[in-house]
C-alpha cells in the first residue's frame, strides 16, 4: 500500500472523522424515520407539523435575541414536518447541568477577586464615562479595576510569540496556557520544548486546548501525551458523536499566565498562521496584550475557575495570593471574561458601552462582523452624532460564507456615515476597540453571535494606559493599508453575490 493510500485511510479511520460520520447517521437516521412516520399516518405528520408550529410560538416568547429568534423560526418553518423535533432534540442539550454545576461550585472555591474601594474612586475622578463603563464590569461581571499593573501592546504574531517565549523562559512558579487553538508547527515547537523543561524542573505547567478548535491539528488524544510528558492538560469540550448545541459552546478563550507577573491575552492562536510561517490568508494581521502587576489576578482566575470546572477540583494553591513587586501605575485594567452558561453578555455589554461613550472616535478592528440591529443601531447612532467611527475587517476571507456575510452590512454601515475598511495585504484577525485616545479594549471576541452568545471570551479594558497610544497607531497604519469601501461599489454588488447576502444574512446567528 502506498504512503499516500495509508495517509488516506489513516484519515478516514481517526477518531474525529468517525464521529463526524456518526453526527451525519444520526441527522440522517432521525429524518429517514420522521418522514418514515408520516408516510404511515397522515395524524402523524400532522402532529409533527403541530409540534414545530408549538416550538415556534415558544421560541418567540422565549426572551432570547430576536436574530436567534429569527433564524431559528425559519430554519423549523421550511423544514415543518421535522424541524420542531430536531430543535427540542439539538436545542435543549445545550442546558448541561453538570457542567454548569461544577462551574458554579468551583466558582464558590475560588477565592473571590476584590475591588479596592480607593482604586475605583480615583478612576471616578479622571473620568466619570470611564468609571460607568468600570462599575458594571465590577458589579455584574465580578471583574475588579486596577491601578498598579501595566500593558503593553504587541501589533503583530511575530512580536507576541518572541515576548512569550521570553517570558516562558523566566518561569519559576506556574504556567497556565488557555487556548483555542494549539496546532503542532513551528510556533508550538518553540514554546512545547520550554514547557516540558519547566515541568521537569518542578514547574506547575497547565495547557488548556479546545477540542473543535484543535480539530485535525494535532494527535487524536493529545492531551495524553502531553500529560505523559508532565504537562498538565484539559481537553475542552471534547468533539462527540452526539447531534447537540452544546458543541457551540467552544472555549474561544486565549490566556497565558507565567508566575502571576505576566498575562497575555488578544487574537493570537498556537499556530503558523499567527506568525506569517504559514500563508493561509495573504498576510495574517493580528494583536495582543502583555498586562503585568496586580491585574494578572484576574487572568489567573479565569483560568482556574475554568480547569477547576473541567477537572472537577479546587486545586488553587494560594496561586491568587501571590506577592507582586509593585509597579508604576499606569492607567487602570480591567480584565474581564465571558461565559454562555449566564444571562450576562459581557462582550457585547462591553462594546456597547464604548459605541455609546464615544465622543471624538471609534475604531474597530474585527475579522467577522455578524451582529443583530441593536449592536448596528449603536454604531449609526454614535456616527450620526458626530463620532469618527471607522471598521476594519478583512480583505481575504478564510470562511467564504462569513465573508459575503460580514460584506452584507456594508452599505446600511456606509449610509449611516460610517466608514468601512478591508484589509487588503490579508486577513486581520484582531479584535480591538478603541475610542477617545483614553479606552481601549483587546482580547478574543470577535463581532459575531458566537463570541456574543455562545463561547468562553476574555479581554483586557484599559483606560489612560500608556499602550493606547500604539494601538491607536497599529489602527492608523492598518487603515493606511486597507481599502476603504464606498457606497458606490455596496450599489455595484454582483446580483449573485447580492442574493447570497439577502439568503444568508437572516441566518446569521447560527454561522
Amino acid at each position: 500500500m502506498s504512503k499516500m493510500a495509508r495517509k488516506i485511510l489513516k484519515g478516514l479511520f481517526n477518531r474525529i472523522s468517525i464521529v463526524i460520520l456518526l453526527i451525519c447517521v444520526q441527522v440522517i437516521y432521525f429524518v429517514f424515520a420522521v418522514w418514515k412516520l408520516s408516510l404511515y399516518s397522515q395524524y402523524i405528520s400532522w402532529g409533527m407539523t403541530l409540534i414545530s408550529v408549538v416550538v415556534v410560538l415558544g421560541i418567540i416568547s422565549h426572551d432570547e435575541n430576536p436574530s436567534f429568534k429569527l433564524a431559528w423560526c425559519i430554519a423549523i418553518l421550511a423544514f415543518p414536518l421535522f424541524g420542531g423535533l430536531f430543535y427540542l432534540i439539538v436545542r435543549k442539550q445545550t442546558d448541561n447541568k453538570a457542567f454548569r454545576e461544577r462551574l458554579q461550585s468551583t466558582a464558590q472555591l475560588t477565592p473571590a477577586l476584590t475591588q479596592s474601594e480607593s482604586v475605583l474612586r480615583m478612576l471616578c475622578q479622571c473620568s466619570e464615562d470611564a468609571a460607568i463603563q468600570a462599575k458594571y464590569l465590577v458589579s455584574k461581571a465580578g471583574f475588579p479595576v486596577y491601578d498598579a499593573s501595566g500593558a503593553v501592546y504587541l501589533p503583530l504574531g511575530e512580536v507576541f510569540v518572541e515576548e512569550l517565549i521570553t517570558r516562558l523562559g523566566s518561569a519559576e512558579k506556574f504556567i497556565f496556557m488557555e487556548y483555542f487553538i494549539i496546532a503542532d508547527g513551528k510556533m508550538w515547537n518553540r514554546i512545547l520544548p520550554i514547557l516540558k523543561q519547566k515541568a521537569a524542573d518542578g514547574v506547575d505547567v497547565r495547557v488548556m486546548y479546545d477540542s473543535m478548535g484543535s480539530l485535525f491539528l494535532n494527535p487524536d488524544n493529545y492531551y495524553k501525551q502531553l500529560e505523559e510528558q508532565g504537562i498538565k492538560c484539559v481537553e475542552f469540550n471534547r468533539f462527540r458523536p452526539t447531534a447537540s448545541s452544546i458543541q457551540n459552546n467552544r472555549d474561544h478563550r486565549k490566556i497565558c499566565v507565567i508566575d502571576g507577573r505576566y498575562a497575555f491575552t488578544g487574537g493570537i492562536n498556537i499556530g503558523d498562521e499567527y506568525i506569517n510561517q504559514l500563508d493561509r490568508c495573504g498576510h495574517w494581521k493580528d494583536n495582543s496584550v502583555m498586562i503585568i502587576g496586580d491585574a494578572v489576578k484576574s487572568f489567573t482566575h479565569m483560568f482556574l475557575q475554568l480547569w477547576n470546572s473541567c477537572r472537577g477540583e479546587a486545586d488553587n494553591r494560594d496561586y491568587l495570593s501571590e506577592t507582586l513587586p509593585k509597579i508604576e501605575n499606569d492607567g487602570f485594567i480591567i480584565p474581564y471574561a465571558d461565559t454562555p452558561w449566564d444571562d450576562e453578555f459581557v462582550s457585547m455589554s462591553v462594546y456597547m458601552n464604548m459605541i455609546s461613550r464615544a465622543k471624538k472616535y471609534l475604531y474597530i478592528t474585527t475579522p467577522y462582523f455578524i451582529i443583530g440591529d441593536e449592536f448596528i443601531t449603536a454604531l449609526e447612532l454614535a456616527a450620526k452624532s458626530g463620532v469618527d467611527v471607522r471598521v476594519i475587517t478583512p480583505g481575504v476571507w478564510d470562511k467564504k460564507f462569513v465573508y459575503i456575510t460580514t460584506c452584507s452590512y456594508y452599505e446600511r454601515l456606509i449610509k449611516a456615515g460610517i466608514r468601512v475598511y478591508q484589509y487588503t495585504p490579508g486577513f486581520i484577525h484582531a479584535k480591538t476597540f478603541i475610542c477617545d485616545d483614553e479606552i481601549a479594549t483587546v482580547g478574543t471576541s470577535n463581532v459575531d453571535y458566537r463570541s456574543m452568545y455562545l463561547q468562553y471570551e476574555c479581554g483586557a479594558w484599559m483606560f489612560g494606559c500608556s499602550c493606547i497610544k500604539d494601538i491607536k497607531e497599529d489602527i492608523l497604519d492598518i487603515i493606511e493599508k486597507s481599502n476603504e469601501i464606498t457606497y458606490e461599489q455596496c450599489r455595484n454588488t454582483p446580483l449573485k453575490i447580492r442574493v447570497a447576502q439577502r439568503l444568508f444574512q437572516p441566518f446569521a446567528p447560527l454561522m
